[in-house]
């Protein structure tokens, strides 16, 4: 006997918002209350059935859920926003637990923040013995179409830019190879360096330090310098 028991996609999707956007409906009824806001709808070409959009809800620290066609089973394997070259995790997620949470009455309401997100969606076998299945009601959201096969074939000379939605498994090593890789892109120059500040040690500051200034990433120099003025007076207070 053969038969195809599952079929699975994985959706890499960035979201922008100025915060004034999202804090604009979270003011109408007050900070902590269930406002949302919800993306459009997106519905990939030629695979039967799959759409789905992103609702953004519990603010100032937002969290994030997907909706779309019962007939798929639909789970975020991360969300975090990028606000000023800073990450920030958004719900929670074990691979990015070296974030820090987003807090949006934090960040100054004319800035843009993007939201990347991985989707999984996995297509949920239906047995012709369960009977007919209700239709969904329809998606109120704006609705746009993904020819993804064009997504993935073209503008193969710009892929240095792109985020391609893969998150490694960061070590300070790795991290540091990252950052000072010309051809990496943004997005994964941002984690590592936020990685990097979340894993600082004595054995590793002098050689992370001498990484921040020569790619003139000054946050991470004011992080590094931080933690050597905080064990010099550690020291100091023990002497």
């Amino acid at each position: 006997m053969e038969a195809i028991s599952s079929i699975r996609h994985n959706i890499g999707f960035q979201w922008n918002l100025k915060v004034k956007e999202i804090l604009m409906c979270s003011f109408s009824t007050g900070f902590g209350t269930l406002v949302e806001i919800q993306s459009s709808t997106y519905r990939l070409k030629d695979i039967k059935d799959l759409f789905f959009s992103l609702v953004l809800y519990n603010f100032p620290r937002p969290d994030i859920l997907v909706k779309g066609n019962r007939k798929w089973s639909l789970q975020l394997t991360y969300a975090f926003a990028v606000v000023k070259e800073r990450a920030f995790l958004v719900g929670k997620f074990k691979k990015l637990e070296f974030l820090d949470f987003l807090q949006l009455d934090r960040v100054d309401s004319e800035e843009v923040v993007e939201f990347h997100c991985m989707i999984s969606a996995q297509s949920i076998l239906i047995s012709d013995f369960a009977g007919p299945q209700k239709a969904m009601e329809p998606m109120t959201t704006e609705q746009r179409h993904v020819d993804y096969e064009y997504i993935l074939c073209s503008k193969f000379d710009e892929w240095n830019s792109k985020f391609d939605g893969e998150i490694p498994d960061f070590t300070v090593d790795y991290a540091e190879k990252l950052i000072i890789d010309k051809t990496a892109n943004r997005i994964l120059k941002i984690l590592a360096m936020e990685y990097l500040m979340k894993n600082l040690s004595a054995q590793n500051v002098s050689r992370i330090l001498k990484v921040a200034v020569d790619e003139g990433i000054t946050v991470l120099q004011k992080q590094c310098a931080d933690f050597l003025i905080s064990k010099c007076t550690v020291k100091a207070s023990l002497s």
